[in-house]
């Protein structure tokens, strides 16, 4: 039986009779403490809640789940002053305790009083915050289909009259026309969907430049070779134009065995005869993914498919290094792109639905007009909230899209085809991902662990540079936590397509003689390191999840690409993933922080590869820096970039961690910090003059200071990078800063490797800040 809180084995469905009162509800905070104890009703509420509100009112969930500021002032006094308080709790107070979840019923009809016929349940939150005291109302809906089983109470005494969502199958033949017809509409109504993401450039996907190579899907004839294969697969060297199609897939143990290499490319180009020891003339053999590939491209009429697989010679390091460049360009030009998001039984595209991939379903007693318990009835979120959970679930959450290649493959993909365990989407640059059928996908959902919706680079052709720079950062913040095989030699490559495009956008914003680069003095923004330099917030990434932190060798420590978290489930004692960052959000209401630290200039370090025992690492030849090229370049050969900066250095002390969430909250606030991930690993800092007052916080990523050990009472400095004005209450300007620590490289003076990022405040932060003096620095 479904696991039920107290309050939802009570649920009474007489309660919604059609001469009562409308409206039922729970206490949002009840909600949500029943979700997290397992209710299996509470938790699809919450589950379902969180996609409507998301990205529109934050603080309702966040807030309400941490219960933020809750008995905490007398805590938060242990550490901060009248003076820093007096700002913050009118700000932060949550009004979770006074905000409720209501139910109503959605019927089929209303004419028999004496039967419920109930079909659905309308679930929606009012949220009473600041704004509703203007006269607005926060509303967020939810839709649950009501059914129950022919033969039970619930059934037969009309009470319960809806139905469930099901589907069970999919298969090559049945959707092509769809996808024909979709794919059509996109090319001839869409202007964005045929042109790069840059906007630079047009696309015609019906005749573009072939790859170097494609796999030729061939269709025999069966009438005059009836036991020939249906389809034969040849590998091909391919020039001129036509059109083509791209498989976006995750590699594993099978794929290995069918990858081509120098000693079996004869053979799968068709070169060889059956005297050949590899193949002796037979057909190339695909695994199932790259059959049913194959095949739905022959259906929909494009003989033509590229996978990296297949068409790389994996083992010819040349031949990866010039396609691998041109992977971008693949994706960004193919008619389609299917994504193996979710495979069958098999390993292939098409198959059989299993009844546990449909949208969750859960139950709720049913009680008659006597409050007797009869049995039970089904609840299943319906509509564009069920499909948005499927879409979330099965592609999302996909351990395809937690692939550092997929995500540069994904943004850029013109069209995309992706497969559920329920059913197929479709998605383009417009419009956001929809069934088959036609249903959309809450757009909320785009994407999940890749995190970037096509809506958040769509339109960069329109929008100031400034706009463009943030979705880089937008962009990293998904990248920067994805997995890779390889992922020192490939963190900078996997995403250089997309780096490319958005140089390509830049270029036209800044013109020929560029900007003063808010406040850094560069003459143009230059793509080093994985970063757009040329703006202050490149410096200011943050670490957002734990784990054993380690430091990527070859790439400048105030780069996000420069961290990794070590995968301890895996038994590989070196492999890792990528350390997932984020940036604070700007302030919506009051100025931008002002950038008090200047560019001064920059050395093009070159790596060599190393090897610590048996790992492959990189290490930088300090001795052979020279100056930066003149152009952008997003060559691996690039990947490390010296920056000489000039600004303030403030000696700070590092304490330990804040031991309360509420004091962390308040840290943030005081510094303007935006969002709240990550504040757990928050470390207080202090300064020399005032040991015994929190000063402000900091972040420390450097994989020693990850102890309270080797951390505590150690002794940093912080760069200044931002200076905010005090605000109406008198409080003292506040500063964004990244911790450094001195390391001595020959033939360059004062030179700092990053250890954290955090923010100051506090009278005493001010008076150092004046007094100290400009210096220049070179960040490693």
């Amino acid at each position: 039986m479904d696991p039920l809180c107290q309050r939802c084995q009570a649920f009474d469905i007489q309660a919604f009779a059609k001469d009562q009162y409308e409206y039922r509800g729970y206490k949002l905070k009840d909600l949500l403490e029943s979700a997290t104890q397992g209710c299996s009703f509470c938790s699809m509420l919450v589950e379902n809640l969180e996609l409507v509100v998301q990205g529109k009112d934050q603080r309702l969930l966040r807030g309400s789940k941490r219960g933020l500021l809750e008995n905490s002032q007398s805590q938060a006094a242990k550490w901060f002053s009248k003076d820093q308080l007096a700002l913050l709790f009118m700000k932060l107070y949550s009004t979770v305790n006074t905000t409720w979840v209501h139910f109503t019923a959605g019927r089929a009809s209303s004419h028999d009083v004496s039967r419920l016929e109930i079909s659905f349940l309308r679930v929606f939150i009012s949220l009473p915050s600041l704004e509703t005291l203007k006269g607005d109302a926060f509303t967020y809906n939810i839709f649950l289909h009501t059914a129950a089983d022919p033969g039970t109470k619930a059934y037969d005494s009309g009470d319960i009259t809806g139905s469930l969502y099901v589907e069970l199958h999919h298969s090559v033949s049945t959707h092509l026309s769809t996808i024909k017809s979709w794919q059509k509409q996109c090319i001839e109504g869409h202007e964005e969907c045929v042109k790069t993401m840059s906007k630079t450039n047009s696309i015609n996907p019906e005749n573009v430049p072939l790859p170097s190579r494609c796999l030729e899907v061939v269709t025999n004839d069966l009438q005059q070779h009836p036991d020939a294969p249906p389809y034969t697969f040849v590998l091909r060297e391919t020039s001129g134009s036509g059109k083509y199609i791209t498989l976006s897939h995750r590699w594993t143990e099978e794929t290995e065995k069918y990858k081509t290499l120098t000693k079996n490319l004869n053979c799968r180009m068709g070169l060889c005869d059956v005297a050949c020891q590899q193949c002796q003339g037979s057909p190339m053999e695909l695994m199932p993914l790259f059959r049913d590939a194959g095949q739905l491209s022959a259906g929909l009429g494009i003989k033509y498919l590229w996978i990296d697989t297949l068409c790389i010679v994996q083992d010819d390091n040349l031949d990866w290094e010039k396609e691998s460049g041109k992977m971008a360009d693949y994706y960004q030009n193919s008619w389609l792109t299917i994504s193996a998001t979710s495979l069958s039984v098999d390993g292939g595209l098409f198959g059989d639905v299993p009844s546990e991939s449909m949208p969750r379903i859960t139950r709720l007693p049913y009680r008659d007009k006597e409050r007797v318990q009869h049995g039970h009835f089904y609840v299943q979120c319906m509509e564009a909230e069920a499909l948005s959970m499927d879409y979330k679930t099965n592609i999302s959450q996909s351990s395809l899209l937690s692939r550092g290649w997929v995500c540069q493959e994904w943004l850029l993909s013109r069209r995309i085809l992706s497969f559920s365990k329920a059913g197929l989407f479709v998605q383009c640059q417009i419009e956001p991902p929809r069934s088959l059928l036609g249903d959309e996908v809450n757009d909320t959902a785009h994407y999940g662990s890749t995190g970037i919706s096509s809506k958040r680079i769509q339109g960069i052709d329109t929008l100031s540079l400034f706009t463009i720079l943030e979705s880089w950062f937008a962009v990293v913040e998904v990248f920067s936590g994805l997995e890779l095989k390889n992922l020192e030699e490939d963190r900078l490559i996997a995403l250089a397509g997309v780096a490319k495009e958005f140089g390509l956008a830049i270029e036209r914003e800044q013109g020929e003689e560029g900007e003063p680069g808010n406040g850094l003095e560069a003459t143009k923004h230059r793509y080093v390191s994985g970063l757009w330099f040329g703006q202050w917030r490149c410096l200011l990434w943050e670490q957002v999840s734990t784990g054993e932190r380690v430091r990527i060798g070859g790439i400048p420590s105030w780069s996000w690409a420069s961290m990794a978290v070590r995968k301890t489930s895996n038994q590989e004692s070196n492999a890792m993933t990528g350390m997932p960052v984020q940036w604070t959000t700007l302030p919506q209401d009051d100025e931008l922080p002002t950038c008090v630290c200047s560019f001064a200039g920059a050395r093009t370090v070159p790596t060599i590869d190393a090897l610590e025992g048996n790992y492959r690492t990189f290490k930088p030849m300090y001795e052979h820096a020279s100056v930066m090229p003149p152009e952008n370049e997003y060559h691996a050969r690039h990947r490390f970039t010296m920056l000489q900066m000039k600004g303030r250095l403030l000696t700070t002390h590092i304490d330990q961690r804040f031991n309360e969430f509420e004091n962390a909250n308040i840290a943030a606030e005081l510094t303007e910090h935006s969002p709240d991930l990550g504040r757990h690993m928050w470390r207080r800092v202090t300064i020399p003059t005032e040991l015994s007052v929190i000063s402000g916080w900091a972040s420390l990523e450097h994989p020693e200071y990850q102890t309270d050990i080797s951390a505590t009472n150690s002794t940093l400095e912080a760069f200044v990078v931002t200076r905010s004005d005090g605000n109406v209450l008198g409080l003292p300007p506040s500063f964004r800063v990244i911790f450094l620590r001195r390391v001595e490289i020959p033939g360059f003076d004062s030179c700092f490797e990053r250890v954290g990022t955090g923010g100051l405040f506090d009278a005493g932060v001010d008076k150092l800040f004046r007094e100290a003096n400009e210096e220049m620095v070179w960040l490693v």
